[in-house]
């Protein structure tokens, strides 16, 4: 992309996120446009992740069952409510 062989970019994900040094080295082009990791945050997509995460959480405290691949934090999925 320096070499203008590359019209120009967008990227979503990079290497390490948070980028690093050489992330920014492509990021800092003037032909790439950089965006946050957010290019597939539409509003389908946010809506599916809502129901995946409205259906773990009425299958941990009302069915009493996991159906999560992981769960992060557990002791917070204690609390009453």
């Amino acid at each position: 992309m320096a070499s203008g062989s590359i019209k120009g970019a967008i990227l979503d994900v990079f290497d390490n996120e948070p980028p690093d040094e050489l992330d920014y080295k492509i990021i800092d082009l003037p032909n790439v446009i950089a965006t946050p990791h957010i290019a597939g945050a539409t509003f389908e997509v946010e809506d599916h992740h809502v129901r995946i995460m409205n259906k773990v959480l009425i299958d941990w405290y009302i069915n009493n069952k996991q159906t999560a691949d992981k769960i992060y934090n557990k002791e917070l999925l204690a609390a009453v409510i």
